[in-house]
């Protein structure tokens, strides 16, 4: 019973260490918001989540491993976003492109369907960030490449009077 106690205050000390080195790890590789992952974030995300798994759990190598892991996986994940700054065609590799969607104020359907998008999503992106009430308001829309569709209102055209 003693050791099982002790076993489980092991384990639990090795999950706030973890926590606090993933913690650590990622506020040194930097700031981005859940909404504006792309996928190369995402991928990251992912695999660190796969590596630390030693960190929390008794297999392999166990914690040295897991710090390696997260480690090499961070440095290249840190070192490939510093080349994207300066590699604008690498930038757009590992991001990719913003797609248009809706361009002088009519839908581009084979584009919505390529990207999944419809009428509805490009409309709630027009309420929600520019109070739009209709698509004939709408300009330009376009899936960015972190997943968020941004809006261009049309600008009213002025009659001479």
């Amino acid at each position: 019973m003693v050791e099982e106690i002790s076993s489980l205050a092991v384990d639990a000390g090795r999950a706030v260490l973890s926590y606090l080195f993933l913690l650590l790890v990622f506020r040194v590789a930097g700031r981005r918001s859940l909404a504006e992952l792309t996928t190369f974030d995402l991928v990251v995300v992912f695999l660190i989540s796969a590596a630390a798994r030693p960190l929390l759990l008794r297999q392999g190598a166990g914690v040295a491993s897991g710090i390696v892991l997260v480690g090499a996986l961070v440095a290249t994940h840190w070192s490939l976003s510093w080349a994207k700054t300066r590699s604008k065609g690498l930038a757009r590799l590992l991001d990719g492109r913003p797609t248009l969607l809706w361009a002088d104020g009519k839908p581009r359907e084979s584009s919505m369907r390529a990207e999944k998008v419809d009428r509805d999503d490009i409309l709630h992106a027009a309420r929600s960030r520019h109070g739009l009430s209709s698509l004939e308001q709408v300009d330009r829309a376009y899936l960015e490449v972190d997943g968020t569709i941004s809006v261009v209102p049309r600008v009213p055209t002025r009659s001479r009077t």
